[in-house]
């Protein structure tokens, strides 16, 4: 923290997520106590897609599903009546987000 203002880097603890083994949570915990930096073990969110554990991935995914089900849901009624606005709708915002997501998520079977 004492190098990068120098370089215009100023380091914000708070938003520092540090993914560990289970075996090195209790080193991890000691060494970054009292800094502020989240520690997970299981997993975290990184830039809309999920890093970590097969289960943490899967749950990510499936959260993220539940919301385009949703967003569909929210769009087929919509569309009963103004079926322009739905497409478009459609087209230049929810296709992206998807494709998106598609992109940063790891596929599992």
């Amino acid at each position: 923290s004492s190098i990068g203002p120098e370089y215009g880097y100023f380091p914000n603890a708070a938003k520092t997520h540090l993914l560990t083994k289970t075996e090195d949570l209790p080193l991890a915990e000691r060494l970054f106590s009292g800094t502020g930096v989240a520690i997970h073990v299981d997993g975290c969110r990184y830039l809309g897609g999920a890093t970590g554990t097969e289960a943490f991935r899967r749950t990510h995914m499936e959260s993220l599903m539940e919301g385009w089900c949703a967003d569909i849901r929210v769009l087929a009624d919509i569309a009963r009546t103004q079926p322009h606005a739905a497409y478009t709708v459609f087209a230049k915002c929810l296709a992206s987000k998807w494709s998106y997501h598609l992109r940063s998520l790891e596929y599992t079977e």
